[in-house]
């Protein structure tokens, strides 16, 4: 069984310093049995980093969308479903689909998190109000979004278990490089205004699922380094450059990452 000492142990000798922004992707049930199972991933990650560094987390709610347009499963009477669907809220509205570690982060002492009804992000630490302040509806990973913060202090995006699909940061390499199919969106949020929901169509939102493809050029480049616990690999990446070698792949190949390995188009 794996404590947190072992996890601790693999994020020293992959280098993670107390002054480093961390954001951590993970499937920890590929590990086996953790003692305290999220907790022995979080708690020795704030340990290293102290009370200078900082530790974020994904945490979309992508259950807050217009009941109108779903389709896993869909909805016949949308109009109840939309009546009754509870608007985002950054203090309740627990994570979606992100995993254990997630809901368990989000219950931590002392986390911000930024206000998106689909995209937020948590954090905990020095930086963590800097980078949750603010989170523009129409653009969740553009400009001066918590992702494009992240990269612009030169975050490390840790994947403990989990592969680079779940890359966050690369939406930041998709609006730098300005790809069109951000702006071809059907996704339709239900926000709050003055007690009355409504529903609105974001202008921007990336469909990209193939993070992955690139994962082998971005080893080969020296950009991720790699240990594993229990023959499962823990990674961890310089997003700044990592971001900066897709956006060049994607100004030469927009629609690069709605292809995967296999050459299949596959997006959201």
């Amino acid at each position: 069984m794996l404590t947190s000492r072992d996890f601790y142990k693999a994020f020293k000798t992959l280098g993670i310093k107390k002054e480093d922004n961390i954001i951590i992707h993970a499937a920890l049930k590929k590990f086996g049995p953790i003692l305290n199972h999220a907790h022995d991933i979080i708690d020795p990650l704030l340990e290293i980093l102290t009370s200078e560094g900082t530790l974020l987390c994904s945490s979309n709610t992508g259950n807050i969308t217009d009941p109108k347009y779903w389709k896993n499963p869909p909805v016949k009477n949308y109009v109840l479903a939309r009546k009754y669907l509870r608007a985002f809220d950054p203090k309740s509205s627990l994570p979606y689909h992100r995993g254990k570690l997630a809901e368990v982060f989000f219950c931590y002492p002392k986390v911000y998190r930024s206000n998106h009804p689909v995209k937020s992000v948590m954090a905990i630490g020095k930086n963590a109000k800097y980078f949750t302040n603010f989170h523009n509806l129409h653009d969740p990973e553009g400009k001066n979004s918590p992702l494009h913060k992240f990269y612009k202090k030169n975050g490390k995006s840790l994947f403990i278990g989990a592969d680079l699909n779940s890359f966050s940061a690369m939406h930041v390499a998709e609006n730098l490089a300005d790809v069109s199919y951000l702006y071809n969106t059907e996704c339709f949020v239900i926000v709050s205004e003055g007690g009355k929901k409504k529903s609105i169509k974001l202008k921007k939102y990336s469909i990209a699922l193939n993070f992955n493809r690139i994962e082998d050029q971005l080893i080969d480049e020296g950009f991720i380094k790699i240990i594993k616990v229990n023959n499962v690999k823990i990674q961890l990446a310089n997003t700044k450059k990592c971001v900066d070698y897709a956006t060049k792949i994607l100004k030469n190949d927009p629609e690069y990452f709605l292809f995967n390995k296999k050459g299949e188009r596959n997006e959201v």
